[in-house]
């Protein structure tokens, strides 16, 4: 079976049974990260070719010392970049429906938009990939480095084994404007 090909058989039994309760199929949301990934020219892209880029290239650097003033680690870095490219795609793609999915259904229960984006904020981090760094604001609740996504994750998945109920982690995280804020005190503090 060739590398792709087994690469898509491992994501869809990974990822395949989160998709059908959003009512997407797996086959189309492949293709959809294929297209992205020809679209960004990002396939060959992985951490030593990045850091290369770093040297070379004052935009590349300053988003690299951007990503490490945010808390990004070394094995944080080579743990999204060395995930083959269609791995990436997915992830980011499945954050996008997920959210999306969510703001939908708040602006299904009558939620303005701006209230119902606040609550998918408040409910759920924020990715960037690649950033202008002229255009980024200074705020809290901006994305997170795309690189902070699994140690991220890990930390929601820690909170929720310690009180399935959620009620801890919900109270705490509705203390912050946005999950993204949380995770930048979090990053501040030590704790993540």
């Amino acid at each position: 079976m060739p590398a792709e090909a087994e690469l898509i058989c491992r994501l869809k039994q990974t990822y395949g049974p989160m998709l059908q309760s959003v009512s997407l199929s797996f086959d189309d949301l492949i293709q959809t990260a294929k297209e992205k990934s020809r679209e960004k020219k990002l396939a060959g892209l992985d951490a030593n070719v990045y850091l290369s880029l770093a040297q070379t290239n004052p935009k590349v650097q300053a988003e690299l010392d951007w990503k490490i003033g945010e808390g990004v680690r070394e094995q944080d870095f080579r743990r999204w970049w060395d995930m083959p490219d269609l791995e990436r795609q997915l992830l980011v793609l499945m954050d996008f429906i997920g959210n999306a999915g969510y703001f939908g259904a708040l602006r299904d229960k009558g939620f303005s938009a701006e209230e119902a984006l606040r609550l998918v904020n408040q409910a759920s981090p924020s990715y960037v990939e690649f950033s202008d760094m002229s255009k980024l604001p200074k705020n809290a609740d901006f994305p997170l480095p795309i690189e902070l996504r699994e140690r991220v994750e890990r930390r929601v998945e820690q909170e929720r084994a310690k009180d399935p109920s959620g009620g801890q982690w919900t109270a705490y995280r509705n203390q912050f404007s946005s999950v993204n804020a949380l995770v930048r005190h979090e990053i501040a503090a030590g704790r993540l």
